[in-house]
């Protein structure tokens, strides 16, 4: 099986050492949430030689989720996630190390779901407010990284929280017992401190205030797995100095731009002032 490992990422040499790859065979990266966000960077993952996984869902596909989703399709519609991406993830490399956590990220098995691993990849939906905190928490006491670049409209935010820096209050806000509006979009500004002009307000508006997940595309999906892979592995084998939490790193499609902003500069925008008035 040596041999055809090397034959499956070999072409990977290159962007990496022989070392490198070797190393990355034996590392572990878990990810939180294996939607459209955590899913896509999960798959980038498998095929740059990543040897294992911890992979947390407790969801089942369903329709609205193939536009976007690795793993979603008619026929995997009413199938828990874990399973079927544990079985794809195999499907590519029948060796990887795959430990699935079907009932998702919860107090009782974070402990076990960090065990051992090199970096933690955040997919986890917008509102998993408490069980995120709970987590950046832990890798903070553990030393470790955790990347989360959540979508929005044609574009994607990353955010590197370094274990010496910002933690989840620092970054977002202590979590209101109730959280309101105002809360919402206040953590949405952690990622996006100004929001697109060319989305469609009406829409987004009303989603926000009926507590349904907010539009998403299959392009910024990708956009989104491919920072995180990429940033990944350049925290593993120390290739460049990250940008890291207040700091993101904000990648648009339809602007063509990268732009480095700070997350502590959110002004509200006409989007965010409609949203609240309306």
């Amino acid at each position: 099986m040596e041999d055809v490992y090397k034959q499956m990422f070999g072409r990977n040499i290159g962007n990496v050492s022989e070392a490198e790859q070797e190393k990355l065979k034996n590392m572990t990266i878990a990810v939180a949430g294996t939607g459209g966000v955590g899913g896509t960077a999960l798959f980038n993952l498998v095929r740059m030689g990543i040897g294992g996984f911890k992979i947390a869902d407790p969801e089942t596909f369903t329709y609205s989720d193939i536009n976007r989703q690795q793993g979603a399709e008619y026929g995997t519609v009413g199938s828990k996630k874990v399973e079927v991406l544990k079985r794809m993830l195999k499907g590519i490399n029948p060796e990887v190390r795959v430990e699935s956590f079907p009932e998702g990220l919860t107090d009782d098995n974070i402990e076990q779901f960090l065990e051992g691993v090199s970096l933690v990849i955040d997919g986890l939906d917008f509102f998993c407010l408490r069980i995120r905190k709970k987590l950046f928490d832990k890798l903070q006491e553990k030393g470790l990284y955790v990347l989360s670049c959540p979508i929005f409209g044609f574009g994607t935010s990353l955010v590197v929280f370094a274990p010496d820096g910002p933690g989840f209050d620092e970054f977002y806000g202590p979590i209101p017992e109730k959280i309101d509006a105002v809360y919402a979009i206040n953590f949405g500004r952690s990622y996006f401190p100004s929001f697109p002009k060319y989305i469609d307000l009406k829409t987004y508006s009303e989603a926000m205030k009926k507590g349904r997940p907010i539009p998403s595309f299959a392009t910024s999906c990708a956009l989104s797995g491919a920072v995180t892979a990429a940033e990944a592995l350049f925290i593993l084998f120390n290739r460049r100095k990250p940008v890291c939490a207040p700091l993101l790193r904000h990648y648009d499609l339809f602007d063509t731009t990268v732009k480095t902003r700070d997350s502590r500069k959110r002004k509200l925008n006409f989007f965010q002032k409609w949203i609240l008035k309306n």
